[in-house]
């Protein structure tokens, strides 16, 4: 596979380099850039070199696009979508009480990418109603997940997914609110590319 012009850039080869720290990280990872400038195909890379170690490729991974049964699940959630629906498929919609974790769908796309990555893009897009639960989720790194049976209980589950959010650059700059005080605390916690 012949790379693509883009990847050869030298802007983009130092973004490239950044992937090694970005896949050791714990916190999580925030791409910042405009729309267009490959934000998912860098996620998609940094999920990919974190699942083969050390030592690969990464501007080929950058071209990768399918979803091999092989890997991680990666589980890309657009949260501009989110902004022009009520989305109750992530979050189990009952009022948080004090420092009550958050509990989400069996089958949400939360769910779904644990043991993977949890791609948030376009993340200042994420409508302030939905932003307690994601920022007390990914502060805690735990979550309730509802059992199937009705009978058992719910109990406190680690959060094993890796999380990389995405927006736009001009977002983490401008005090207009966009984000409530927790998100924005922990979005400015991560490895920023």
């Amino acid at each position: 596979m012949k790379p693509r012009s883009f990847l050869v850039s030298p802007a983009i080869r130092k973004v490239l380099a950044e992937v090694p720290a970005a896949v050791q990280s714990t916190s999580g990872v925030l791409i910042s850039g405009e729309q267009g400038t490959g934000r998912t195909a860098l996620a998609r890379a940094i999920h990919l070199a974190a699942a083969l170690g050390p030592g690969v490729d990464v501007s080929r991974l950058a071209l990768s696009e399918s979803q091999d049964e092989r890997f991680p699940p990666f589980v890309v959630v657009d949260c501009q979508l989110l902004a022009t629906i009520r989305d109750l498929t992530l979050f189990v919609e009952r009022p948080i009480i004090g420092d009550e974790l958050a509990e989400v769908y069996v089958d949400s796309p939360i769910s779904k990418a644990q043991g993977g990555t949890l791609y948030l893009s376009q993340f200042h897009c994420l409508p302030m109603r939905l932003q307690l639960r994601p920022a007390q989720l990914l502060r805690d790194r735990e979550m309730i997940v509802p059992e199937t049976d009705a009978s058992a209980a719910s109990r406190p589950v680690a959060v094993t997914f890796r999380s990389i959010a995405s927006l736009e650059p001009w977002t983490l700059d401008e005090p207009d609110n966009r984000m409530t005080p927790e998100l924005r605390r922990w979005v400015l916690s991560l490895i920023q590319l």
